[in-house]
């Protein structure tokens, strides 16, 4: 049995996204400099895979001697706190960083980001505040999950704005017609959003929500007075505890979007909380009762693995900086690492590794931790 290595995560890094090479060509706008791009970038990313969320815990982990010697600084430090911030803020260029991300897709273009019980690529929408800014992000449900995309909300009330945009630059990274189900809450519900999904991305708009909407209605109407139009399905679900009975029409019109649209109303019971319905939306007339129920569900996973994993390890609640361009760029290095490092998790046999009984995510950064002062300790005078 052998412990999980930091050093085998940096060839991980380098073999599959060609990470050394890729922060190499990096664009350094400084004439006169002390400090090489890549150690900055490293001295960030490295110091965001081992959970330092604060620019001063990252100053003082890149004094460390194993640190030091781990990126190949021979200075009395890798870089200050004030020299991140400020090649962060005025220094790197958002666009190198977002494609040092994009590298983990074209590795990991196809079983990955297939949803393994829908078998579809599937891609979730939501926005959130993170490092004290809104921004929309872009998450992939699949095999292994995958932040794959992100902008700024510009202020309140843009959210859908920001969607669209966020769409239109997805477009132009994977093929039309690549993602199969786009998934969004009832805000989402709009006759642009179905006709940007359908047109521009040649995909489907899937979206929950607890409005008794106008559409509603209808089926509810469908449902009581046509029940030969009506899928009904019924079931325990075990993972969350509820029992639940599922009825979906096919070929539903709504006087606000353009395209014919299968509905579903859920119902689920649970013994300590009582009775929820919601609804389900979509273009997708393929999908079954139990397909729709389950898509509506899916749709939290960029809540629960996606926002609270993210703050859970980086803190991105914190507010890093006031310069949003700034925190733009460490989130885009802060994305790639939750990528690079759920990849190589997936990628690795654990089971020849030494698991001292732990199983926790965060837990293999403590053995990262571990296995860099363990190796990087020695000949460091």
């Amino acid at each position: 049995m052998q412990r999980i290595s930091i050093k085998e995560l940096r060839r991980f890094c380098n073999r599959q996204f060609k990470l050394y090479d890729a922060v190499k060509s990096l664009t350094d706008h400084r004439i006169i400099y002390q400090i090489p791009l890549s150690h900055i970038y490293y001295a960030i990313f490295y110091t965001v895979i081992l959970s330092k969320n604060t620019f001063l815990s990252k100053d003082k982990l890149l004094r460390k001697k194993y640190m030091k010697k781990f990126i190949g600084s021979k200075r009395d430090m890798v870089a200050s706190n004030s020299t991140l911030e400020r090649n962060l803020s005025s220094n790197m260029i958002s666009d190198e960083l977002k494609q040092i991300n994009l590298s983990a897709y074209s590795v990991i273009y196809n079983d990955h980001f297939l949803e393994p019980f829908l078998k579809l690529r599937c891609a979730i929408l939501d926005g959130t505040y993170i490092g004290g800014f809104m921004k929309e992000i872009l998450f992939i449900p699949g095999k292994t999950d995958c932040i794959f995309n992100f902008n700024s909300i510009l202020k309140m009330g843009k959210e859908l704005v920001s969607a669209e945009r966020l769409l239109i630059d997805t477009n132009k990274i994977v093929d039309q017609g690549y993602f199969n189900l786009i998934l969004g809450d009832g805000l989402y519900y709009t006759k642009n959003m179905f006709k940007l999904c359908r047109e521009t991305l040649k995909s489907h708009l899937l979206v929950k929500t607890s409005e008794r909407l106008n559409v509603i209605k209808d089926v509810e109407g469908i449902i009581s007075g046509f029940p030969k139009q009506v899928e009904s399905i019924s079931g325990y679900d075990i993972d969350r505890s509820v029992r639940y009975n599922v009825k979906a029409v096919k070929d539903v019109r709504a006087d606000t979007v353009d395209y014919p649209l299968q509905v579903a109303i859920v119902e689920e019971i649970n013994l300590k909380n009582g009775k929820e319905i919601f609804y389900v939306i979509t273009s997708d007339m393929s999908l079954s009762a139990e397909q729709l129920r389950y898509a509506a569900h899916l749709r939290w996973r960029i809540e629960n693995n996606g926002f609270k994993e993210l703050n859970n390890l980086y803190q991105t609640k914190h507010k890093y900086s006031k310069d949003e361009r700034c925190f733009t760029n460490l989130l885009w290095i802060i994305v790639f690492a939750y990528n690079a490092f759920h990849l190589f998790l997936n990628h690795i046999d654990l089971s020849k590794f030494i698991l001292k009984g732990k199983s926790v995510f965060v837990d293999w950064i403590d053995f990262l931790f571990e296995s860099m002062i363990e190796e990087y300790s020695y000949n460091t005078s």
